[in-house]
């Protein structure tokens, strides 16, 4: 990620920087002087933007200008007249009042903070992806309430598109994003690797969207195959580190555990066809160490995929029930380049108990309205290329704790090759399994990687399911058609 000031570029360019340096000096960064302490919110407002295609350098900057402009002037007249009062940042506010944002942002906060207290947005930052997309970007701000007894108001839905210029294509709330795993195993000292002399074949990449992978976890002559030579196979979204830094360092090594079980998926395929290949790996790291994410950096790591022409994306994470406009637009980017997206179905978030092969339909796990998980419940939409996938016992039963529904799962995975609704890896301690949908979702993707690679990608969800095959059942429906493989 980088600060938006760092781009500027050109005489113009230089103009605007001078011209929002002097606002930021006299108004980003008000102080309400004399009465009780300031009440301050870090990153109250957290919004992610696309331009619209085709838009040019200099329209992109100055409209990033203007909506940092428009944010950092937001303050009630108290605080304005308190923090000059010769008039000075009043002018400024009164100047600047017109535009839809300010007057948007102040009046929610005149509605949600006492008259008694002034507020003030400022600490106004705006991060980029990378040089990849510069269409994608975010902007956060601070806020300062006056007063004491006031309590932090949630910040409000970003408005429409049109509010911030005739650039702007989309807007939306940077949301947080999450892996749908169980309690952590403890680490064993396996390393992956596969019988056989497996030849790396570049004709199918998958992208791994996650949270990294840790090398130290595979054999070192696959692992240095699996990847573009030319370094492009590896990278990091998530916030605060380098483009560079994709170790996997979650507890479980969740997306290590995720490449591996796909690579395995594929590699089955490959030798039943009496071949030994393996897919190209294009692993992106979205989650962190705790198996978080954000809406900005899954849709980073979603342009990063797509513009890098991977042939499918596994996405073993997910969030709850509101769909978010940003993320929707790659994945709706990726349905028209006809790169099929596995989504997880996720979990009960409740702890996970060592007998997760269930024995029951526990319908609290059922997707619906009200209880939808995201991107997987968007399996359903044709505007999408979203294949959705869950852990079953039997073709009739989900796994214990993962999420199921004859509308929104495309299709299940009965695992027969460990145990039920576990899945080992020479990486995890003999005594434990992983369970979850996070791990039934790249069965799949393995599985349909080596059937692109073998009869070439296709267009829409509808066929790529046919070309998966799956097996079906005509009794107790908990995917689509009861749709189910076994592996």
């Amino acid at each position: 990620m980088k600060n938006f000031l760092s781009g500027l570029r050109g005489k113009t360019l230089l103009l605007l920087f001078i011209v929002f340096t002097a606002l930021a000096q006299t108004s980003c960064h008000p102080k309400i002087h004399g009465g009780p302490p300031t009440h301050h919110a870090s990153t109250w407002l957290n919004w992610n933007y696309i331009f619209k295609e085709g838009t040019d350098s200099a329209t992109r900057q100055a409209t990033i200008a203007q909506i940092t402009g428009a944010i950092s002037n937001v303050r009630s007249a108290k605080s304005a007249d308190s923090a000059n009062p010769n008039g000075g940042v009043a002018g400024a506010t009164r100047q600047i009042a017109i535009h839809p944002l300010t007057s948007y942002l102040s009046t929610y906060l005149g509605r949600v903070i006492r008259a008694s207290n002034g507020y003030a947005l400022d600490n106004t930052q705006v991060h980029f992806c990378s040089c990849h997309d510069t269409l994608l970007w975010n902007v956060t701000a601070d806020l300062n309430i006056g007063g004491s007894g006031q309590s932090t108001p949630a910040p409000p839905p970003p408005p429409s598109p049109g509010a911030s210029g005739g650039s702007v294509a989309v807007v939306d709330s940077n949301g947080s994003v999450s892996s749908p795993s169980a309690v952590p195993p403890v680490l064993g000292t396996g390393l992956v690797g596969f019988n056989g002399s497996p030849e790396v074949s570049g004709k199918v990449v998958l992208g791994i969207i996650d949270s990294g992978i840790d090398s130290t976890l595979f054999d070192k002559n696959i692992f240095q195959k699996l990847f573009a030579p030319d370094g492009s196979g590896k990278i990091n979204f998530v916030q605060g580190a380098s483009a560079a830094a994709y170790q996997d360092g979650d507890p479980v090594r969740h997306g290590s555990a995720v490449a591996a079980i796909a690579l395995n998926a594929f590699y089955t395929q490959a030798q039943a066809d009496g071949r030994q290949e393996l897919p190209r790996l294009l692993v992106i790291r979205a989650l962190d160490d705790h198996g978080m994410g954000s809406t900005l950096s899954v849709s980073c790591a979603l342009s990063y995929a797509i513009r890098h022409k991977v042939s499918l994306i596994n996405a073993s994470l997910g969030y709850w029930n509101a769909r978010n406009a940003v993320i929707d637009h790659y994945l709706q980017q990726s349905a028209k380049s006809g790169i099929p997206v596995v989504a997880a179905a996720g979990n009960d978030p409740r702890n996970h108990t060592p007998s997760v092969c269930g024995v029951a339909i526990d319908a609290h796990n059922l997707l619906r309205p009200g209880n939808m998980f995201f991107p997987a419940c968007q399996s359903i939409d044709p505007q999408y290329c979203i294949i959705s996938v869950t852990g079953l016992s039997n073709p009739i039963l989900p796994c214990r704790y993962q999420n199921f529904s004859s509308r929104y799962v495309s299709i299940g995975v009965v695992n027969k090759s460990n145990s039920c609704c576990g899945f080992s890896l020479p990486f995890i301690n003999s005594s434990y399994v992983l369970d979850g949908s996070s791990f039934a979702t790249p069965v799949i993707s393995g599985q349909l990687g080596y059937k692109i690679l073998k009869d070439g990608p296709r267009a829409n969800t509808t066929a790529y399911m046919q070309l998966l095959q799956p097996q079906k059942t005509p009794t107790g429906l908990v995917t689509w058609d009861g749709q189910y493989i076994t592996y």
